[in-house]
Order: C-alpha cells, then structure tokens, then sequence
C-alpha cells in the first residue's frame, strides 16, 4: 500500500537497476522495469 508517490518514481521503457551498497544509493544499467515503480530509498520495486 503505497501512502503517497513522493518517494516513487514511474518507470517506462528504462533499463535501470536501483542498488544500495555499503550505503552507497545509485542507478545501474541492467534491469527492465516497465510500469513499476522504484522506492528510492529503500530499493524496492513495487509492482502496482
């Protein structure tokens, strides 16, 4: 259940991968992800 969509960013036709390391936030090429959307905090794709 998604309270609001200020931490989610909508994704279309975009390869990317969100990735957390050692504290580390950043974008990858990698993943497809086509109508979903990426908590940028906490790296979790939510398929809605």
């Amino acid at each position: 259940m998604i309270a609001g969509e200020s931490n989610f960013e909508k994704l279309s036709d975009k390869y990317v991968t969100y990735t957390t390391i050692d504290g580390l936030d950043g974008w990858s090429i990698g993943l497809k992800v086509d109508s979903k959307y990426v908590d940028k905090e906490k790296g979790v794709i939510v398929t809605l």
